[in-house]
């Protein structure tokens, strides 16, 4: 993952982007296919599901995170 980086603060309410780039190593994003994906708390409790992510096709997408799941924070 590229972005967020541990400084980014995603605010709830508002677009956060995620990004991300193949290392070259095995598995090979390329190989992988669809994702799920989730916002967690820092305790591993889901606080927001997502939509699944095809990362053999796409290298970033957009979420808006529920601004009751927990505060702003990195």
């Amino acid at each position: 993952v590229t972005n967020p980086v541990q400084s980014t603060v995603c605010t709830g309410g508002q677009s956060c982007q995620v990004q991300w780039v193949d290392n070259g190593e095995s598995p090979l994003l390329s190989s992988l296919g669809t994702c799920d994906v989730a916002l967690y708390t820092g305790e591993f409790v889901l606080a927001q599901a997502l939509n699944p992510i095809d990362v053999s096709a796409s290298s970033s997408f957009s979420f808006t995170p529920n601004p009751s799941a927990g505060p702003d924070g990195q």
